[in-house]
């Protein structure tokens, strides 16, 4: 197996957290569900931390941030919710 390792940024998404947004992309107003895009979908991204090493399809990721910015008041899904949606903690970034 020719494993790959390269500085270029990924996006990573909870399997779970992925069918969350698949499922909800068209009938929700929040601001992540139209523009995140994740370049890989990892089944129990909860057990990685920053600075772990994961092999996906043969590169591989070093984690360098757990989460991403919520933009709170500014997206209706937040204020129909008053809490961040699954996408804050469901998403990673590794290079």
């Amino acid at each position: 197996m020719d494993i790959k390792s390269d500085n270029k940024k990924y996006s990573i998404i909870d399997s779970d957290v992925f069918c969350w947004l698949n499922e909800n992309k068209k009938k929700c107003d929040g601001i992540c569900l139209k523009k995140f895009h994740a370049d890989f979908v990892l089944k129990d991204l909860s057990k990685y931390k920053v600075g772990d090493e994961v092999l996906i399809d043969s590169i591989l990721c070093h984690i360098t941030q757990i989460g991403k910015k919520c933009f709170g008041t500014e997206c209706n899904l937040f204020n129909k919710y008053k809490k961040p949606c699954k996408l804050k903690m469901g998403v990673a970034f590794a290079n």
